[in-house]
């Protein structure tokens, strides 16, 4: 789109650039607890996913959490596949996107995740693509479990402000979550809510045809 006037793209991760179903993880849970009655949503929005996306508690912690909450003493590889299986792969048109873009602006991620995930991701990353991990594809990546907060938290966007030297009103942050682009903009930042991940190619559709 040609009519983006921002020096740097601030990306979210997760149902921007990687597509998700979260309800594959909430069906492997549910399935590991042999319950179809299963309260899958209590897991999301238990304190046990904020600790673990804000750094608070490690992978072990989290895995017996989850362990508590089934009911089950499943493996940590089966625990994995369950967490993980809400990852839908990264579309080689967006990483060949995010490509393009680098000789146009300055690339910035930001992701509320966690480290079971980002394991599974630069795996992927690494064994379809030429880069190493997700983190080659930008100028910098940020974290929230690394961070110790997480958006919609105000903090998280001044401390990326800060870290890179970014200029909010010179800046376009891209995410899918309603209460995550409110926070952006309150601390300055231009953006783009992204209802769908097609939208990011109809966004740049001119380096998209490149």
């Amino acid at each position: 789109m040609s009519d983006i006037k921002a020096k740097n793209l601030l990306f979210d991760l997760g149902g921007v650039i990687l597509p998700l179903n979260v309800d594959n993880s909430m069906q492997a849970f549910r399935k590991l607890a042999k319950a179809t009655d299963f309260p899958v949503a209590d897991i999301l929005a238990h304190p046990l996913m904020v600790e673990y996306e804000m750094g608070k508690i490690d992978d072990l912690a989290f895995r017996n959490g989850i362990r508590s909450l089934v009911k089950q003493e499943a493996m940590d590889d089966l625990l994995d596949e369950g967490w993980n299986s809400m990852l839908l792969g990264i579309p080689l048109k967006a990483l060949k996107l995010l490509k393009t873009l680098r000789s146009q602006y300055n690339l910035y991620l930001l992701s509320n995740t966690n480290a079971i995930h980002l394991k599974k991701i630069n795996a992927f990353v690494a064994e379809h693509f030429p880069e190493n991990e997700l983190d080659d594809f930008f100028e910098k990546a940020y974290y929230s479990h690394l961070l110790g907060m997480r958006k919609p938290d105000p903090a998280i966007f001044e401390h990326v402000l800060h870290d890179a030297g970014l200029i909010a009103g010179e800046t376009l942050f891209l995410d899918d979550n309603p209460h995550n682009i409110a926070a952006a903009n309150g601390v300055g930042i231009d953006t783009f809510h992204i209802t769908q991940p097609e939208i990011l190619f109809d966004i740049f559709k001119d380096a998209a045809g490149k």
